[in-house]
């Protein structure tokens, strides 16, 4: 593949499946258990299903971010390039791989080569089962320079009284055990006559204004002869938006046709103009396998100086929509950020223009990963406002059962969502109101039937922290909360922990996103320059906390000014002055490292911090666990 100078990923032909921890019921388990144990334990997940891609970043079950993952995969580019052939000789089957290094590689780089058995299961097509590693789940470990060849001949019984020689192949691959990505991959399977593939990466986009988008995409004949991709565009755009694609047949707006010869590549670049129109575009491009009329979709978004931008983090699933329609009933100018094909970044929320966030998560998880919450621990503490909602966003933070709970993860529910968690499921479908209340006062929800998504499995229980409130109840009685409110002083957060997606009627939800939005509007934090600007002192709890050997403390002072915060024991005993000078108004964070004035480790246990600036004092509790 060379018609763009640089060598992709071969289209993924084999999707290795490892099964683990049912030896009762999975026969492939119970016929190479300490392979398949090995292999997971390699990737460090103890949660299934979980669909691995470039490496460490899984999902947690969803087929349709699996594929987004893979089409962003294939478009790597990649240094190397992998031959393999096998032959069945009486119950062995001979493998010969060469791996090759065609253009510039790091020859200090150390890779690993792995040799697999598969065998093809008919009820899943897009799976193969593991049956071997040749010679064991460690795989080679090699060096290869730029130029050069290494092969690699492996033997791999073939059980005749196991296995099917029919449904049986040979997949190879090289992987970076330090990031463990697989940098290239081959299979003995014989390619399809027809095999048209067509993968694009970077589907979203938020655009400064005055800014236009373009994004990139792959066509690839895959098979053995030569073949036509018919090609197509269909959008949804605001008045004045423009949009074409580019091919190397010419420039389109409507159906083209591509031929590729076996093994040609063709880019296709996907251009979207918004003229300087406040709006979000939608572009869908469609490749038409014709010999089976398959069809291949990709979606491109395209964000411009919008009022509300909500952030699509349900795996894949297409529960967006009740947000747009419940924004488009308030008459908000929004658009929809695809988390799948990247994290927002700070400059991503400036650029966007928007006033508020709007995160749903659905049923995924993993939520709100590391970077999620760095970027808006960022965004938050500079005045930020954020509609938080999904049934699993408490469980996957704060849930000692769940593969993704840390101690920074729980310190960021608490600190930014405003909330406790209790437990994962009240089995409650109904929610009522509080009385007086901005955003619920007079409102009963329904989060099962109706025109909604129907998905609520797991509408967890929480409770207010610091100054945050109830808005939302699952009894009458008013004992189990379902959603708070917020007003930290220098940001603003509503959270459902349900699924707003699920409100059985179009009624509630417009009247109930048109009140956050009014709420999150009644008292806004003026920001300018992306410093806060006359937003009150504030003193947030370190992070994270227990902490060993080293915890994060944030604050922000209203005006230049002298701060001073200390660290004292519980006997009131000053342990450490951290700051004591004159700073800029804004937000600042100091670390402390468990240590005294005299660079001493102190000793584990409860510690006073105390923040003193103008006529504002505060102190929290830390905990020192070595």
């Amino acid at each position: 593949m060379d018609s763009i100078g640089e060598q992709y990923r071969d289209v993924v032909i084999t999707l290795i499946k490892y099964h683990a921890w049912w030896p009762s019921q999975d026969q492939f388990y119970r016929d190479n258990p300490s392979e398949n144990a090995a292999r997971i334990n390699y990737y460090g997940w103890n949660a299934i299903p979980a669909l691995v891609v470039d490496g460490a970043t899984g999902d947690g079950g969803n087929y349709g971010a699996l594929m987004s993952a893979i089409d962003a995969r294939l478009l790597t580019p990649t240094p190397l390039e992998i031959a393999v052939s096998d032959t069945l000789i009486g119950d062995s089957v001979y493998v010969s791989a060469q791996v090759t290094a065609p253009g510039e590689v790091d020859s200090r780089a150390t890779y690993t080569f792995q040799c697999v058995a598969v065998e093809w299961l008919r009820p899943y097509k897009q799976y193969y089962i593991m049956r071997d590693m040749v010679p064991d789940p460690a795989g080679e470990p090699f060096t290869i320079s730029t130029g050069d060849t290494v092969t690699f001949d492996r033997v791999w019984y073939m059980n005749l009284a196991v296995y099917n020689p029919l449904k049986m192949s040979t997949t190879v691959f090289v992987q970076n055990d330090a990031t463990k990505e697989v940098i290239q991959a081959a299979s003995t399977n014989p390619p399809k006559e027809h095999q048209l593939y067509y993968a694009a990466s970077g589907g979203s986009t938020i655009l400064p204004p005055g800014g236009s988008a373009q994004f990139f995409s792959l066509a690839y004949n895959a098979g053995t002869v030569p073949d036509t991709f018919d090609m197509d565009m269909s959008s949804t755009l605001p008045g004045g938006w423009s949009a074409s694609y580019t091919s190397s047949q010419g420039t389109f707006s409507g159906p083209s046709e591509i031929p590729l010869a076996p093994g040609q590549t063709d880019t296709v670049w996907v251009d979207v103009d918004p003229a300087g129109i406040p709006g979000f575009g939608l572009v869908e491009m469609s490749a038409l396998y014709a010999p089976d009329s398959t069809v291949r979709v990709q979606t491109f978004n395209t964000i411009h100086d919008v009022d509300v931008l909500v952030v699509d983090d349900d795996g894949g699933e297409p529960f967006e929509a009740y947000f747009q329609a419940a924004l488009d009933s308030a008459g908000v100018i929004h658009g929809t950020w695809d988390r799948s094909t990247g994290g927002l970044t700070l400059a991503d929320i400036e650029n966007s223009s928007a006033d508020a966030l709007v995160w749903m998560t659905g049923l995924a998880f993993p939520t709100f990963d590391d970077t999620d919450r760095a970027v808006l621990a960022d965004y938050l503490d500079n005045g930020g406002l954020l509609f938080a909602t999904g049934q699993d966003i408490g469980w996957s933070l704060c849930d000692l059962s769940s593969s993704w709970w840390s101690v920074d993860a729980v310190n960021w529910y608490q600190n930014y969502l405003g909330a406790t968690y209790i437990s994962d499921d009240t089995n409650d479908m109904t929610l009522v109101g509080v009385t007086s209340d901005p955003i619920s006062d007079g409102m009963s929800l329904t989060i099962t039937g109706g025109d909604g998504a129907s998905n609520q499995g797991y509408p967890s229980e929480i409770q207010p922290r610091s100054t945050a409130l109830p808005i939302f109840y699952y009894d009458a009685g008013m004992t189990r909360e379902g959603g708070v409110r917020y007003d930290a002083g220098y940001f603003k957060t509503v959270y459902l922990a349900f699924g707003f997606e699920a409100i059985d009627n179009p009624v509630d939800r417009a009247l109930l996103m048109g009140r956050i939005l009014d709420w999150f509007a009644s008292s806004p934090t003026e920001v300018e320059d992306g410093a806060i600007a006359h937003a009150p002192a504030w003193l947030a709890q370190n992070a994270p906390n227990p902490f060993n050997p080293q915890t994060e403390i944030r604050f922000s002072v209203p005006a230049k000014g002298h701060v001073r915060l200390d660290v004292y024991n519980v006997q009131g005993q000053r342990v450490r002055v951290l700051e004591d000078r004159v700073l800029e108004p804004g937000v600042h964070t100091v670390h402390w490292d468990g240590a005294d004035e005299a660079g001493h480790a102190v000793a584990s246990g409860l510690y006073l911090y105390s923040l003193t600036t103008g006529g504002f004092e505060a102190a929290r509790k830390m905990i020192l666990l070595r």
